[in-house]
């Protein structure tokens, strides 16, 4: 019983065993079926990715095609506009050349404009340059006909040429025009005031209208010029002397200086008399300073306090005084072994040697310019060495006898001579030829200008006073307010051409041409 119980237990085991194994078969089975319906599934998924791969494969294939295409298109185009940049660079290289081409016609058509432009403007400056200068030596010719409205019309067209092709106003200053404008002008007075020689002048400080002269008749005049009048007061007069030189100082005391050996001094009308010891034939002083007066002569020089009103003192020269000129407010001693000697603001000399070629015994005047560094030398047989700042000398012919006195005013310089003439040199000038300022009958022993510089004035042998106006500007403006009239035509035609426009010249503002 017991076995049987042990099979039929084995036996249900075995079933129990059976059955789970089918149940787990089944399940696999399901499972299976699952999997293999998902693997279905699965590959009609990949068979449709494939599709879809397929086509993008093909639709990228295409794209790529295309953009081969664009891309063989694109270089083709690329070349195409290579060859169109290569062709505009050399189109660009053949329109430079051409342009540089242009441009070297250009300026050279420029260069020959302005050439022609040049010669066209030398032309016409040296067509009116004549002109003026012709017109100027007319009217001195209608000047002396007694045709003055004529003369001054004339006078004043020659400025106006002559200015108006000139850069600078130095130019003007030729010797026709010069003359033209002082005879038209009527700008030369002259007064006989004294007995003797007249040898020095001096005007007041900051009163050009105050004017001291001395003669060698010794005679101490005061003149007053009140428009064209001059009012004369005698100061002091006494033969026994012979004054060589005049210097009034800012208080107007007048310092009168005698070859004698005399010194004259006077103060509010009063004159005394110095007589001033060692000094020989003294004939020029300088004011050394605001207190000393400095008397040279022969043998050397004497100092004279101006406050004390003494002599203080006396100077030997070492050396044989052929000449002592003036210059500015330096004294300037010429000895005889070629060397010039210099007192200036002090006691002691400055010696320098004379330029090579000019003899210090022949030496009559001399003058220095500081702003041009120009220095000139007159001798007694009316020549002047000009030296300028390099040591280059220039001989000044226009003088026959001595000089008796040289200025400068920056580089021009005036001169005047025993001969009766006072001159006028440009001396930046080309050519420096002399402008004769005026004439008188007698030895011009003296001049000076006026603070102004635009006025001269000179003594003469014959104590005749002179003055002149030597200021080109004020000429001009003297003869244009004597213009009553414009040149007619007629005249115009004559004396000036038909080729050149009509102006009148008393037209308000601008000159107007018509």
């Amino acid at each position: 019983m017991a076995f049987v119980y042990y099979l039929l237990k084995s036996e249900k085991g075995k079933v129990y065993e059976l059955e789970t194994q089918i149940a787990e078969l089944q399940v696999k089975e399901k499972r299976s079926a699952v999997l293999q319906s998902i693997s279905r599934q699965m590959e009609q998924i990949a068979y449709q990715q494939k599709s879809i791969s397929d086509e993008q494969r093909e639709e990228a294939l295409r794209q790529k095609r295309e953009a081969d295409e664009a891309k063989e298109l694109a270089e083709s185009q690329r070349h195409e506009a290579d060859l169109q940049r290569q062709e505009a660079d050399k189109q660009r290289q053949e329109a430079e050349v051409q342009r540089q081409e242009a441009e070297r016609q250009r300026q050279g058509a420029e260069v020959q404009r302005r050439q022609a432009v040049n010669s066209k403007r030398i032309a016409d400056t040296l067509s009116y340059i004549a002109l003026g200068r012709s017109l100027a030596s007319v009217s001195s010719m209608q000047l002396q006909a007694g045709n003055k409205e004529l003369a001054n019309l004339l006078a004043y067209a020659s400025y106006v040429f002559t200015k108006r092709y000139m850069k600078d106003e130095d130019n003007l200053y030729h010797p026709s025009v010069i003359q033209a404008l002082m005879d038209a002008s009527q700008s030369k007075r002259g007064w006989s005031v004294h007995n003797g020689s007249l040898t020095g002048i001096d005007i007041k400080y900051g009163n050009d209208n105050y004017i001291l002269t001395v003669s060698s008749y010794g005679e101490i005049f005061q003149h007053d010029k009140q428009g064209n009048q001059l009012y004369t007061k005698r100061l002091f007069s006494d033969k026994n002397y012979d004054f060589r030189n005049v210097y009034i100082d800012e208080s107007e005391r007048v310092y009168a200086l005698s070859r004698s050996g005399h010194l004259v001094v006077i103060i509010d009308g009063k004159s005394t008399i110095y007589k001033l010891s060692d000094v020989v034939n003294p004939t020029m002083s300088v004011s050394l300073d605001e207190n000393t007066l400095a008397i040279l002569g022969e043998n050397g020089a004497a100092f004279f306090d101006r406050n004390a009103h003494v002599q203080t003192g006396f100077k030997g020269f070492n050396f044989k005084v052929v000449s002592i000129c003036r210059n500015n407010s330096d004294a300037m001693i010429f000895d005889d072994k070629g060397y010039v000697h210099i007192m200036q603001g002090k006691k002691e000399l400055v010696d320098l040697k004379l330029h090579s070629g000019i003899k210090s015994g022949n030496v009559t005047a001399f003058a220095a310019s500081r702003d041009s560094r120009l220095t000139a030398y007159g001798m007694n047989d009316g020549r002047i060495f000009l030296v300028d700042r390099t040591g280059v000398k220039k001989e000044l012919v226009g003088h026959r006898s001595r000089i008796s006195r040289l200025k400068f005013n920056d580089a021009r310089l005036y001169s005047s001579s025993y001969d009766g003439t006072m001159n006028l040199w440009m001396c930046n000038a080309e050519k420096i030829e002399p402008m004769q300022l005026f004439r008188t009958d007698g030895w011009i022993m003296y001049f000076t200008t006026d603070s102004s510089q635009k006025r001269v004035w000179t003594g003469d042998q014959k104590g005749n006073l002179t003055e002149a106006l030597i200021s080109l500007p004020e000429m001009v403006k003297i003869i244009k307010s004597k213009l009553k009239r414009n040149l007619t035509h007629d005249e115009w035609n004559y004396y000036i051409g038909k080729d050149v426009p009509y102006e009148t010249f008393l037209t308000e503002g601008k000159e107007v041409r018509q």
